[in-house]
């Protein structure tokens, strides 16, 4: 997956955005889910069974190594940090200038050129908002937050309330990462192509949901 990351940033230097549209490869999918929702799980049955890469914190690695930034720097970006006095003060102490604009102009291109490769799963990130005029399949796995709560109780053998508390946490920083960079809602039911949800389901559905994807992307792949 590194070599991957580093033939994203090499595409990077030869592609413009602007000749992005409709030049991604095959089998590209943009993956979101709430904390809980199994999200994670049915995203590597997927990739076992069309032997996909998943680019999930290899997104913010590319960009640290793009911009030459601090990857801690980059991290609170990516984290939704809005204390702008405390990011400001990291600045000033660490010599580091990033803004969110720059973090923004950065990931799309990461995007886009992990999309270009093909064959990926690009989890969150605003990834679905990024590829949304591109044949990339643009999937939701969403779930009620008292059926997340249950799963990560017994997935990391926690409390209900810390459990509960995570998922909140997860939600409201997803959440303001997206609106903050894309002026976009998770809940905005046109921004995928499919939404699942997972409230009545279990583990041993996963890849009956799998199936469904894959169904659907070769609905969207005809549209190239």
């Amino acid at each position: 997956m590194e070599s991957n990351i580093n033939d994203a940033l090499e595409a990077i230097k030869k592609i413009s955005a602007a000749n992005f549209e409709g030049s991604i490869g095959s089998k590209v999918f943009a993956m979101s889910g709430c904390y809980g929702s199994g999200g994670e799980k049915i995203s590597k049955l997927l990739a076992e069974r069309l032997d996909l890469a998943i680019y999930d914190e290899d997104i913010i690695t590319g960009i640290a190594k793009l911009t030459e930034a601090d990857r801690e720097a980059v991290k609170m970006v990516d984290d939704g940090i809005d204390q702008m006095s405390d990011f400001w003060l990291y600045r000033i102490i660490n010599k580091k200038s990033f803004s969110h604009v720059s973090f923004k102009r950065h990931l799309i291109n990461v995007v886009f050129s992990l999309a270009r490769l093909g064959s990926c799963i690009i989890v969150g990130r605003g990834s679905h908002v990024v590829l949304s005029n591109s044949a990339a399949l643009r999937v939701r796995i969403t779930s009620s937050e008292s059926c997340c709560v249950e799963r990560l109780m017994k997935e990391l053998d926690i409390g209900k309330e810390e459990a509960k508390e995570k998922v909140k946490n997860a939600k409201k920083q997803r959440g303001k990462f997206l609106w903050k960079m894309f002026g976009s809602r998770l809940n905005d039911p046109t921004q995928f192509d499919i939404t699942i949800n997972t409230d009545r389901m279990t583990e041993n559905d996963y890849e009956s949901i799998v199936d469904a994807i894959i169904a659907m992307y070769k609905v969207i792949e005809k549209r190239k």
